[in-house]
């Protein structure tokens, strides 16, 4: 695109040098500021449409290489104990992204807006009087619980269990956390 800006420049260089006078026919050349000053005065509706459509290219973003690992890139690598496991799991029929593993976690925790995009009716959720704490220092209450059948794994590797969430209302960038 900027290819044609450039030749377009340069063939209004030459026609202003005069080295394309044979090519023109009768009239006059009028020069890039000269086309501006014309369409600054012209506010109709359909110049404005004119010169809207000229403004769209074709720009095709440019792809990317895939980043992938293999074995390799783990060697000398020794995991710690307090690296995040986030899998996905099957919640009722819904597949859920960014689920943590946290051992340290107490209860299996469903934050509030998985709960509502998963669509369960809220006569699932059992009152719970506690109070959470342990989110940045916040209490957090609960807005009750609920047995949930969920599945992890894949394949052979694949088991269903009932998990009893306990709902919170918070912000968080993870779906579940099972502890």
């Amino acid at each position: 695109m900027e290819n044609c800006f450039v030749l377009g420049r340069k063939i209004e260089r030459l026609i202003k040098e005069g080295r394309l006078k044979k090519f023109i026919a009768g009239k006059q050349y009028e020069g890039s500021s000269d086309r501006r000053r014309r369409r600054e005065g012209e506010d109709t509706r359909r110049g404005r449409y004119s010169r809207s459509v000229l403004s769209i290219s074709d720009w095709a973003r440019p792809t990317r290489p895939a980043i992938t690992f293999s074995d390799a890139d783990f060697e000398g690598v020794s995991p710690h104990e307090d690296d995040p496991i986030v899998v996905s799991a099957i919640v009722m029929g819904y597949n859920v992204k960014r689920v943590l593993v946290d051992q340290g976690s107490s209860e299996d925790i469903m934050f509030w807006e998985a709960f509502v995009g998963m669509k369960i009716l809220t006569d699932l959720l059992m009152p719970y009087a506690g109070t959470l704490v342990g989110f940045a220092g916040d209490q957090v209450t609960a807005r009750g619980y609920t047995d949930l059948e969920t599945t992890f794994g894949k394949g052979d590797n694949m088991k269903t269990i009932t998990v009893r969430y306990l709902v919170v209302n918070a912000q968080s960038s993870y779906s579940i956390l099972v502890g």
